[in-house]
Order: C-alpha cells, then structure tokens, then sequence
C-alpha cells in the first residue's frame, strides 16, 4: 500500500512538472506535503493588471495616426556600411534565438503532451515584458536606438507615468524585443544548468552562495555581450549615464555598471523561478504556490498570469526603476549619432 501512495506521489510530481494537472487522488497526496498559501491568486491579480496595461499600450499605438510607423531618419544620415551589416547580423541571430526559444518551450512541448510548461509561461512573460521597454526613456532621454534598425516606432506616450519624454525614436523589433527572451527564459536555462553544476560538484554549497555565483556569472556575461554589441554595431547607447558608476565616462561608448547589476537582476530572478519549480516536490514554482487547490480549469490560465506577473514585476523592479533613477540622476552626457536621436 506504502509503496502505490509513493508511486502516485512521483507521478503526479512528474505530471506537474510538464505543466499539466494530477489526477485529483494523486494531486490531493502531494498537496498535503505543500504549506496552505495562495500566493499564486496575488501573482495573477498583478499579472493581469500587467498584461492589460500592456495590451492597451500597444493598442492605442497601433490604431496612433502619428506614432506607429518607422522612427524618420534624416537624408543624408547614413550608417557605415559595415555597422549596418554587424546591425543586421545581430537581428538575424536575435531572431533566431527567439524562433528556437518558442520551439523548444512552447511548440515542441504542445505537439508532444498538449502542455504548456513553466517555461512556455516565463517566454510569454518576457514577450508582455517587452511593453516595458518604452520605460526607458519615460521621463529623460536615457537609451538612444539606432534608427536604422528594424523598427515601427515606439509606445511610450501610451504607458502610465508618462511625464513628456522622448516619444518618437526606433524601438528596435528584432534586437530590442529578443533581449527580454535572452536575457529571461534563455538566460534562467543557463542559470538553472550553472546551479546544477555547482550543487553536482559542491554538494554542501548554500543555495546563497550558489545564486551569488549565478548572477555574477550573469553580471559578467551581460557586460561582455553588451559591449560587444555597442561597439560593432551601433545598435544602441548610453546618451546620460550615473558617472561614478559608469565605464568609459564621456566616450559615445560609455556603459553604466549598473545596466549589467539590473540585467543580471532580471536574468536571476528568471533562474530563481524556474529553479524553485525544479526543486518543489510539487513541481510548482514560488509564484504558482496554491494552484493545485484551484479547480482544473483554472490551473493553466492563474498559473501563466501568474508567471507573467512576477516577470513584469522582475523587468519593473530590479531593472527599470533603478535605471531611470541612476539615469535621471545621471552626471555623464554624450552626443550621440544624428540615426540615435528621436526624431
């Protein structure tokens, strides 16, 4: 008898786990060994506010008779050719990125069981993220996009707080939207294989001492991989940064250190979603707590508001706010190419 309860215990961990739901027998076993909270019902409420608040910015842009269409650039404002080109290569490769991050997490798992997995949601999460994007430049001009990059405009005026900033510049579709799937649900793979490893070869490291390694790991990446794309590309820059905290201070390619801190920020707070769901016997992460005492129905769709609530708050939190006040704040100003400026 011992040995079936423990068998519809592992079944239903591994059912949870691909994202479906357990028989109601099994998921009663395993809902006994979880602490009675509702934490998922608070993630969902944000995450629907959140995803709102999205659609509707991106509506009103959309149906705007003046600001949705490419950012002008002006005759005569040319780009090297080989910038253009590296400028091309890295939409290419962004896209790329993306287009195998929706295969594997969500197309390949649906075509397999007819589930949608965590990972699915997180990839969905960075998608509604990208709204926040406009953020950037809510209040002063703080990230200047190249305009030759492949765009549609941008949103900004259509998002709450909008106090007057810059309304008409190149947010970039297929470089600036694939960061919030690179930089999430990609970067939080790697995370969760860099914790595995540690876990495999430190076996009484701390989960503290392990995540601390992970976001400088994340930390150092982002300051490599951005850097290397300022400098070949042009695809953005830094026009007013925090000056102590910037390297580079005065050079068009200056390169705020908290720009890698608050993306690290984001890319950790990915990995400790998805880390918490592996590691939780019920195979749920620490925002979905309580979704096995919803009713079947409503499982899947509290879950991925949920998901899409906490990335929100992730992209808002750790990387915006503390962007704008280190950029409104900002001491170091640069000039950037003519193709940067909004139009």
């Amino acid at each position: 008898m011992k040995k079936s309860t423990n068998t519809s215990y592992d079944a239903s961990v591994r059912e949870l786990r691909r994202g479906g739901s357990a028989p109601a027998s099994a998921a009663g076993t395993v809902a006994v060994t979880a602490a009675r909270n509702d934490t998922i019902k608070a993630w969902a409420i944000w995450g629907a506010i959140w995803t709102a608040i999205a659609i509707n910015a991106w509506v009103r842009w959309i149906m705007s008779d003046t600001l949705f269409g490419p950012a002008p650039i002006a005759p005569g404002d040319v780009i090297a050719p080989g910038r253009l080109m590296a400028l091309r290569v890295l939409e290419v490769i962004s896209t790329l990125v993306v287009l195998q991050c929706v295969w594997q997490c969500v197309a390949k798992p649906w075509m397999k069981e007819r589930k949608v997995t965590l990972e699915g949601m997180l990839l969905l999460g960075g998608v509604i993220g990208f709204s926040a994007d406009s953020l950037l430049n809510l209040h002063h001009f703080l990230f200047a996009f190249n305009a030759h990059s492949i765009n549609l405009g941008v949103w900004t005026s259509f998002m709450p707080f909008y106090t007057g900033g810059p309304a008409r510049y190149a947010e970039s579709l297929l470089w600036g939207f694939p960061m919030y799937v690179y930089f999430g649900i990609t970067a939080s793979l790697a995370g969760c294989a860099i914790i595995k490893s540690l876990r495999t070869r430190f076996p009484n490291m701390t989960n503290a001492t392990a995540y601390a390694i992970t976001y400088a790991a994340f930390i150092i990446g982002d300051i490599v991989l951005e850097n290397s794309i300022i400098r070949t590309t042009d695809a953005y820059m830094f026009p007013k940064t925090y000056g102590p905290l910037t390297f580079f201070a005065g050079s068009i390619y200056q390169f705020p250190f908290y720009e890698a801190l608050c993306a690290g920020g984001v890319s950790l707070g990915f990995t400790v979603i998805r880390q918490s769901a592996l590691d939780d016997p019920e195979g749920l992460s620490l925002v979905e707590r309580g979704a096995n005492r919803l009713s079947p129905g409503l499982r899947t769709p509290m879950r991925m508001l949920a998901v899409i609530g906490a990335c929100g708050a992730l992209f808002i939190l750790v990387y915006h706010l503390p962007f704008n006040w280190l950029g409104v704040v900002g001491t170091s100003v640069i000039q950037p190419p003519s193709y940067m400026l909004p139009g």
